[in-house]
């Protein structure tokens, strides 16, 4: 079987099987789910790529992460790049080779198929509510190309069709706020308790301890008082869109 029919046969670009058989990328756990059900192996590929994920998960994160996927109200806040869930699988390429300074392209792969299976939360039968507030920043700053970040705004679009998910900017024009330099989820479980994850350099640090959970619950809320409406946040967005196209195609 060639690498076309091979592609064409996984509904695949052929460009995209090629970075896979590279080592350029790693497959996601929806193509490794897709795989098992077409090959049917004895060791399904599903179960490799755990373990892959397994061993770059930090310990401090392993109990964190299956919180996350189970949340039935996810909030979060970031100031000065897009949001991990709502990041498409090319912002995240780019981003994390700015951060892994040094790593293979197979090391970042790895970490960027871990960042986009997270993302797999959407598609449970009860996903949950999801409430974005991003620093104008985000949007400003580009992370690879204008077709990337242009992409990225884009995606934004599509998320929020969703009537479960809305984004908001926090615009420059709204002057300074608590939640600057820094980023926090909180994942709000079924049993009523909320645990945040806070973020700024290095791996994130877990919250569980009711008084801090509580103390980054408001300063949540009073990023998103300052925030733009979902209307008015969209129009930003899709000026930012026009401005990365125009570069684009410059």
């Amino acid at each position: 079987m060639s690498m076309q029919q091979f592609a064409d046969y996984l509904k695949y670009s052929k460009g995209r099987v090629a970075d896979l058989e590279s080592g350029r990328s790693l497959p996601t756990m929806e193509f490794a789910m897709l795989l098992d059900q077409r090959f049917k192996p004895m060791i399904k590929f599903t179960e490799l790529l755990a373990n892959v994920h397994d061993a770059l998960v930090a310990e401090h994160m392993k109990e964190m992460l299956p919180k996350e996927r189970d949340a039935v109200r996810i909030q979060t806040f970031t100031s000065s790049v897009v949001p991990g869930l709502l990041q498409t699988e090319r912002y995240a390429l780019e981003l994390t080779r700015e951060y892994m300074l040094g790593a293979s392209d197979h090391e970042i792969a790895a970490r960027v198929s871990l960042r986009m299976d997270r993302q797999l939360v959407f598609f449970r039968e009860d996903p949950p509510f999801y409430r974005a507030v991003i620093d104008e920043s985000a949007l400003a700053r580009r992370v690879g190309t204008a077709e990337v970040m242009a992409d990225q705004l884009r995606h934004f679009e599509e998320i929020i069709v969703n009537p479960r998910n809305r984004v908001q900017i926090l615009p420059f024009s709204a002057g300074g706020h608590g939640m600057m330099g820094g980023s926090v989820s909180l994942w709000h479980l079924a049993d009523g308790h909320t645990v945040a994850l806070v973020e700024s350099f290095g791996p994130g640090e877990p919250v569980e301890s009711p008084p801090r959970v509580s103390f980054y619950n408001e300063l949540f809320d009073e990023a998103r008082q300052k925030a733009l409406p979902p209307n008015d946040s969209l129009d930003i967005i899709r000026r930012y869109i026009k401005e990365y196209d125009n570069e684009a195609d410059a």
